[in-house]
């Protein structure tokens, strides 16, 4: 039986919609989870500004403010009382009462807006910045100042009975030291400043801090401190076992349980001594601590992990999370690869359904940049830099060191033609003609510039450096030209093609203020801005497709149709809007977060036009990723299917994670665009919030849809 396979040609149009279909690929790295809190019946989490809810201890994960991203910044921690849920952020307070569907900024009376610690003593409500410690009055809705504490930047605190104990940063000034502990005995009203220089505590950074039976912890960059006298004295313990930063503490079945940058540590003696916790969590980097009924849960830079076993295995608890940071993106013979932060190379086989590793010396590597040709993978490695390659699918791994010609291994970018592979290095550009085994300098009077972005097409050879402009070659390498004209003196990181036009994006450093997105018709020799509707960013990727342009920046993502004349802001949907990199491949846009990669079908910007190619398939059935997602109410996906077995005799039903049917085809409906494809919808207005799979069969085959009902 004849049957379609589908090649997608793309003719974008710009949609009026303001909602996007980005759908985070599974798994594509663990995150760093800043804060978690639990009211006794929900769990909270903070993954850098996104919001996070789970209803069923930990199972399912739901993000609930991606309306807000950009009001948040990044939450530092979470706290509740009564009813509310808030968050402390970089930019206030934020509180709910309704588990995340909608916020309030709760800033009244805050001095200073960046959050350090938000916590429940006792029922009533703390904050920490950097300069103060406030209580929130609940009737008033306000903050009050403890305006007798002065001291240093601070950083946490911790509250019993009347005494309330705050910790600073470091002092970092010539002796006499100042204090780095703040103690307040009498509920805020007088402070003591604590200066212990009978050893080398008046020198550290207080990252946390606990009070337990008579006892006080301090976890420090450089170690954990315990006082028996209300914190007027200090002693290290164990300085062989603590000798990184502490980052948490808390108090587990009568336990004292700490974690650190390289582990989790106990003392079942209240800190006379202390245990290793050999388990799978060993060397992980912990950041945050909470007890949920008779389980622990822990939040470390590499995701989030349950124990109910008297911490002896942890489970990963990341369903419905978003993933870790990826520093690039790239397909190879529809392989897809991710370079991640501190987890080696990722691979997919099935566009981001399903990412596994290498388990070789690159799996808690942080790869920085990513290339392939001719069925050799290339990476380049995060500081201190080295470049590898393997040409047997990662079974093996070679060094490319000095000897092969390319004298720099801090790799900037990896870039190809139909012929060559070039390197960008931290001093100069480098190419190879036979499959990365030799190398030769591209041109010696680049050689003195850090090399960002290089961009080829035919003889043309265009590359961006960190501080100096754009360079052209017009003869494939043999002769450069160095443009600055129009151009801002800082990095240029990303350059592309829109039809003849040049296009170089900026960047000017995280937490400034950028320069944006200029343009080139003059093959690289001057330069005018294209910012004329988008407020200045900074700009990390930037990909063209004909007219349409794409800016990923550390604010968002944004698509003009008119070179500039007009930015539309892409990024709702999103649960961060850092990023890195940027790219297309056949009908979807792809990009790498620090949360993971994400996708949405190009059709959401526009239209697509499907061009039929017959061949011999039977029983062909393909779902594209549901969207929106996450849905309050309606859900849809493009479906395609083999004409010889009726679409409408096909068995297609939705169950929820325990296998139960929830709905049929009463609430389904296929609205066929021809004979071999059309748009399933389902109406899920009626099922509570939670995860859901549309399953499809037909024929011999069956594809399952991952839906997130959120309202």
């Amino acid at each position: 039986m004849k049957k379609y396979v589908l090649n997608i040609m793309l003719l974008l149009l710009i949609s009026n919609s303001n909602i996007f279909c980005w759908e985070l690929t599974n798994d594509c790295g663990k995150t760093r989870i800043n804060s978690i809190c639990y009211n006794g019946k929900n769990i909270y989490i903070g993954l850098q500004s996104t919001f996070y809810t789970s209803n069923d201890k930990g199972l399912n994960w739901i993000p609930r403010n991606l309306n807000l991203i950009r009001n948040f910044k990044y939450i530092t921690s979470l706290s509740y009382v009564e009813n509310k849920v808030f968050a402390g952020t970089q930019n206030g307070v934020f509180s709910t009462s309704d588990d995340g569907n909608n916020w309030k900024q709760n800033n009244t009376g805050l001095k200073t807006s960046y959050v350090r610690n938000i916590s429940n003593f006792g029922g009533q409500l703390y904050v920490l910045t950097s300069t103060a410690l406030c209580k929130f009055d609940t009737i008033k809705g306000m903050w009050n100042n403890f305006e007798n504490l002065v001291g240093n930047v601070f950083q946490t605190f911790f509250i019993f009975g009347d005494t309330i104990i705050v910790g600073s940063e470091e002092n970092k000034k010539p002796l006499p030291s100042e204090p780095n502990i703040f103690i307040s005995y009498d509920n805020g009203n007088t402070w003591n400043g604590i200066i212990d220089t009978t050893g080398d505590f008046d020198r550290q950074n207080i990252n946390c801090l606990l009070m337990n039976n008579g006892k006080l912890f301090a976890g420090t960059n450089r170690g954990l401190y315990i006082s028996t006298n209300n914190g007027n004295n200090w002693i290290r313990t164990d300085s062989s076992l603590f000798a990184n930063e502490i980052h948490c503490l808390t108090v587990f079945n009568n336990d004292v349980l700490v974690g650190t940058k390289v582990g989790l540590f106990k003392s079942t003696n209240n800190g006379d001594s202390w245990i290793v916790q050999i388990n799978n969590m060993a060397s992980y980097n912990i950041i945050c601590f909470t007890q949920v009924d008779s389980t622990i849960f822990i939040g470390t830079t590499h995701g989030l992990y349950k124990s109910t076993n008297n911490e002896k295995i942890f489970e990963l608890q990341n369903n419905g999370l978003a993933g870790g940071n990826i520093f690039d993106i790239i397909f190879d013979d529809e392989k897809m690869y991710a370079g991640t932060y501190e987890e080696g190379i990722l691979i997919s086989s099935d566009y981001g359904e399903i990412w596994t590793g290498y388990d070789n010396q690159f799996r808690n590597s942080s790869i920085y940049r990513l290339g392939a040709i001719n069925g050799n993978i290339f990476a380049g490695l995060y500081m201190p830099g080295g470049f590898w390659y393997t040409s047997d699918n990662g079974i093996n791994w070679k060094n490319i060191s000095a000897s092969s010609g390319l004298s720099n291994t801090n790799i900037g970018c990896i870039k190809n033609d139909d012929k060559n592979i070039f390197v960008g290095t931290w001093s100069g550009l480098f190419i190879s003609s036979d499959n990365g085994l030799n190398w030769n300098s591209v041109n010696d009077d680049i050689n003195s510039y850090s090399i960002k972005d290089v961009l080829v097409k035919e003889n043309e050879i265009y590359v961006s450096t960190l501080r100096d402009g754009v360079f052209s070659s017009l003869d494939y390498g043999k002769t450069f030209s160095q443009s600055v004209s129009g151009l801002p003196a800082t990095a240029i990181t990303s350059l592309a093609l829109s039809k003849e036009n040049l296009i170089a994006a900026t960047y000017n450093g995280f937490g400034q203020v950028g320069y944006g997105i200029f343009l080139s018709t003059d093959k690289g020799l001057n330069w005018s801005e294209i910012n004329d509707s988008l407020t200045k960013k900074n700009i990390l990727s930037i990909v063209a497709f004909n007219n349409f342009i794409f800016a990923g920046t550390d604010d968002g993502i944004f698509l003009t149709t008119n070179f500039g004349t007009n930015w539309k802001d892409i990024s709702l949907g999103l649960p961060t809007y850092y990023i890195i990199k940027i790219l297309l491949h056949q009908n979807y846009i792809y990009v790498a977060t620090n949360m993971g990669v994400f996708k949405a079908p190009l059709s959401d910007f526009g239209i697509t036009e499907v061009e039929d190619t017959k061949i011999e398939e039977l029983n062909y059935l393909k779902c594209y990723p549901p969207y929106p997602n996450p849905t309050a109410n309606i859900v849809r996906s493009l479906i395609y299917w083999d004409t010889s077995i009726d679409i409408e005799n096909d068995d297609i039903a939705v169950y929820d994670i325990f296998g139960n049917k929830v709905a049929g085809k009463e609430k389904i409906t296929i609205d066929k665009q021809n004979t071999y494809s059309g748009l399933l919808t389902w109406d899920c207005s009626n099922v509570p919030d939670g995860i859901y799979l549309i399953r499809v069969i037909h024929g011999t085959e069956s594809r399952t849809m991952k839906v997130i009902v959120s309202k």
